[in-house]
């Protein structure tokens, strides 16, 4: 029986909009953040399949003119139940993501300590899709589908969304580039920040068009996707939301990155280039690229690391079954996520900072032949100084008050090692395991 594609389970979810946009009403006093979070509540109304296909049909010249993507043919459209749509979403996930890349993610969350013990990435993928799922386009099935309790009045920006990822599975084929970023979590979220971040610039500037002159002129559109868009992000990974507490935070956060972040990147390459063209023919490869538009960083992910050097250092008793490269946001989260860069006010600037500057990484799941696993993440960084401010951002994250000077390092949580621009950790049993660091080591030299 041939062996399932291992795609990243980041993609393997099929591309929706999210109920998270939704929120109280907002006085008409408030800034453009919380008058779209108005715009985007409505009644508590469902609709039937006959209005969404009408909605469909009035909305797609729109879409279609401000994406800049041809309407190449009619778009299927459904109207599902919650429990189906979930039902549908947990059957893609089965079908698209191999039991152990599943699990190989679980042990690199858990070796991170973003993941508690006994929690099921896969039943958090299902408890999000379950509470923040509006509506999705499956580009598997080609079908776009609409969830018959989301109120009607939030229906309109989210079919405007599901039809621009429609549009763009029929100008690029979606499903043979989500194929191509299988295994690589970085790439993934990169790819994911280009589809979803368009979908949603798409629909806010269509909602803004059919205000007109009222709400319409007067918004900020730099506002919106700038600052605004920051606003929107921090408010829907905020605890007490509606989010499940069963979904870990690390999740929620990398969940909205490629919406929040990824609109923000949108705007800033659609001022010269509106349909985007440049941006389909060189898909951003890494978060690094989405975070900062400005920067291309040469599709540099794993490369800059010898994943057969790592592995012939590692031994014979020693096995690797699963290997991701986590990229700059998933650095952020790390560091934000467990206390890294400090306290006070100037945490976030010092957890930005010690992300920035990622040039490379890998991280791999270790199994020792007596049945333990360690997480072995090795990182390298643009310069020295870059390398630096990780090492100093990520002690809290590593249970240490302070890196101790030097080459080696031990902290509650990890074993540590840099050689010039590369730093590698190793967590787990085994973190303290010097074959462990000098095969992080060995897989940076000579790259």
């Amino acid at each position: 029986m041939p062996r399932r594609r291992a795609r990243s389970a980041t993609l393997a979810l099929v591309l929706g909009a999210l109920a998270v946009l939704r929120g109280p009403p907002a006085s008409s006093q408030e800034d453009p953040a919380r008058l779209l979070q108005q715009l985007l509540g409505g009644g508590d109304q469902g609709f039937d399949e006959g209005a969404a296909r009408r909605m469909v049909q009035e909305r797609t010249g729109a879409v279609s003119r401000i994406s800049g993507l041809p309407v190449l043919r009619p778009v299927d459209v459904r109207v599902l139940g919650r429990d189906e749509a979930v039902a549908w979403i947990g059957r893609r996930v089965e079908a698209d993501v191999a039991p152990e890349v599943l699990a190989g993610l679980e042990a690199v969350y858990r070796g991170l300590g973003l993941l508690g013990e006994g929690t099921s990435l896969g039943a958090a993928y299902k408890d999000f899709a379950r509470s923040q799922v509006a509506a999705f386009y499956d580009p598997v099935e080609g079908v776009l589908c609409l969830i018959h309790d989301i109120p009607v009045a939030l229906q309109e920006p989210v079919v405007v969304h599901e039809l621009v990822h429609a549009l763009q599975d029929q100008n690029h084929a979606l499903r043979g580039r989500i194929q191509a970023v299988d295994g690589d979590e970085d790439r993934s979220l990169a790819l994911s920040a280009l589809l979803e971040g368009q979908a949603t610039w798409v629909m806010i500037r269509e909602m803004l068009d059919r205000l007109g002159g009222g709400l319409g002129g007067a918004v900020d559109l730099s506002t919106v996707f700038g600052g605004g868009m920051d606003g929107l992000m921090s408010m829907a990974a905020a605890p007490g939301t509606v989010v499940p507490e069963s979904v870990p935070p690390f999740l929620v956060q990398q969940m909205l990155f490629p919406y929040f972040q990824g609109a923000k990147w949108v705007d800033a390459r659609v001022g010269e280039d509106p349909a985007l063209a440049a941006a389909w023919r060189d898909v951003p490869r890494t978060t690094e690229e989405v975070l900062h538009p400005g920067r291309r960083s040469g599709g540099e992910g794993g490369t800059r690391i010898d994943d057969r050097a790592v592995e012939a250092a590692l031994g014979p008793r020693r096995s690797v079954p699963f290997r991701t490269t986590l990229g700059e946001w998933n650095v952020r989260i790390w560091l934000e996520s467990r206390g890294g860069g400090g306290g006070g006010h100037d945490k976030n600037v010092a957890v930005a900072r010690g992300a920035e500057g990622w040039g490379a990484d890998r991280a791999y799941v270790v199994g020792h032949a007596g049945g333990e696993e360690a997480l072995l993440w090795v990182t390298r960084w643009d310069s020295l100084d870059d390398a630096a401010e990780f090492v100093a951002a990520s002690a809290p994250a590593l249970g240490c008050a302070g890196i101790p000077a030097g080459d080696r390092w031990t902290c509650p949580g990890a074993a540590g090692a840099r050689a010039g621009e590369a730093v590698v950790l190793a967590f787990g049993p085994e973190a303290g395991a010097p074959v462990l660091l000098e095969a992080g080591l060995a897989g940076v030299r000579g790259r």
